[in-house]
């Protein structure tokens, strides 16, 4: 199928190709509602959209074509001409944002706020580029709606990967769930001899990385580990790596990076949620 070599061409950049182009597919796919996207991904997405709407008409399913809409001075949703679930209206209330972003907690927004509050992202594995992310939080959440959040969260991703499978594309998604102890956690079981459980590293591999914590550059580039590192082979090495990274690799030092576009723009905001915690 061409979106494979399509996708491999047109993202030369991970940082700042990813996030629009994915994004596109998998709202073309129906498993999101819609993407919240900087208007600068406008021409790219428009041009994956075309062709992408080309090949629903080809084969009768034009209940799948692709319409970018305007939304604020900056920023336009991709979504589906006849989404149900799309809201049109003009002026759009947060939550009807976090509705149209399928949301679990659509009207939660982090502010000033000191309440205790997750955050849940959904990431590519192998580029850690962020698609999308919201906070949670916690006080609104008992025991019940825990569960369902969680369900809600390995649905979501499910649902993306499978999506992505039957297009025959290699890019998988990571539902990742950030608690108000996911620092102090990670540090903790950084600091054992040995290695932890492959449930633990498929879950905090992510942050081994320094990715959310405070004061730690917000880039992949400078990523020393993932998914499908033999981690319990090199423990020793990654323990060593992750103090290092702790002490040296922080944004103090004037390494000269920023967080990809697609963390700034699209809602991951990856900067912002390392400072929250």
């Amino acid at each position: 199928m061409w979106l494979g070599e399509y996708l491999k061409e047109h993202i030369v950049r991970p940082e700042e190709d990813l996030d629009p182009l994915l994004n596109t597919v998998l709202v073309f796919s129906r498993a999101r509602t819609s993407a919240l996207q900087n208007l600068s991904s406008w021409n790219q997405v428009s041009k994956l959209a075309k062709r992408l709407n080309a090949a629903a008409d080809a084969i009768g399913h034009p209940h799948h074509r692709l319409e970018l809409v305007r939304r604020g001075p900056k920023t336009y949703f991709i979504t589906c001409t006849n989404s149900p679930r799309f809201n049109w209206n003009v002026f759009l209330s947060h939550r009807d944002v976090g509705l149209n972003l399928d949301y679990f907690a659509p009207g939660h927004m982090a502010g000033t706020t000191t309440s205790k509050k997750s955050s849940v992202h959904l990431a590519e594995k192998g580029s850690f580029e962020g698609l999308t992310g919201e906070w949670v939080f916690l006080e609104y959440l008992n025991d019940e709606s825990t569960r369902e959040w969680k369900i809600f969260n390995e649905t979501r991703e499910k649902l993306c990967n499978a999506a992505l499978q039957k297009f025959g594309l290699e890019y998988r998604i990571k539902s990742l769930l950030v608690e108000p102890g996911m620092v102090a956690s990670v540090r903790h079981t950084m600091a054992q001899s040995s290695p932890p459980s492959l449930q633990w590293w498929e879950d905090y591999c992510f942050f081994v990385n320094g990715f959310l914590f405070p004061e730690i550059p917000q880039h992949a580039k400078f990523a020393f580990c993932g998914f499908d590192t033999k981690y319990d082979r090199y423990w020793a090495l990654l323990r060593s790596t992750f103090v290092f990274t702790m002490k040296y690799c922080t944004n103090d030092m004037n390494i000269g990076t920023q967080a990809p576009r697609s963390v700034r723009n699209s809602g991951t905001r990856w900067n912002n949620y390392s400072r929250a915690l």
